[in-house]
């Protein structure tokens, strides 16, 4: 593109990050190549980390790893088949792996994707709650 600056100009690249997608939990998912499954038998339960089912029990601060882009990249790569499917995550390349993120190493997990607050509070931590009560584990009424 042409960019013109007082009586000069000089032709340009731009390279422009891609700083946020706006979307819901189940369409972030899709968009990261996590699969949208959201029962006892997710292997992953976040699509910007590693962490598991038994993870989601614990109260310990860092107990997952945030997911880098160029790890799952590699991994594709070398068709570590397994090694993807234990992080529920879609065995093929993902176009958004080729996006620039601004030098973020989350890329498209962290960068961009973020959890949308209200579906994951909605369809996590709300349902689970609801879960526990109807057990009569925990009286959570105010």
């Amino acid at each position: 593109m042409y960019f013109p600056l007082a009586d000069k100009g000089k032709d340009v690249n731009l390279l422009v990050p891609l700083a946020f997608i706006v979307g819901d939990n189940q369409g972030g998912d899709g968009i990261t190549g996590r699969a949208t499954v959201y029962n006892e038998t997710a292997r992953r339960i976040c699509r910007s980390c590693n962490a598991t089912i038994a993870q989601y029990d614990t109260i310990e601060s860092d107990s997952c790893e945030p997911l880098n882009t160029n790890d799952i990249m590699a991994m594709v790569t070398s068709q570590d088949w397994p090694g993807l499917h234990s992080l529920h995550q879609a065995p093929c390349w993902n176009p958004f792996f080729d996006v620039c993120y601004g030098g973020n190493p989350g890329g498209i997990f962290t960068a961009a994707c973020p959890a949308e607050a209200l579906h994951a509070l909605e369809n996590g931590l709300v349902s689970t709650i609801d879960f526990v009560n109807d057990m009569g584990g925990v009286d959570v009424s105010v």
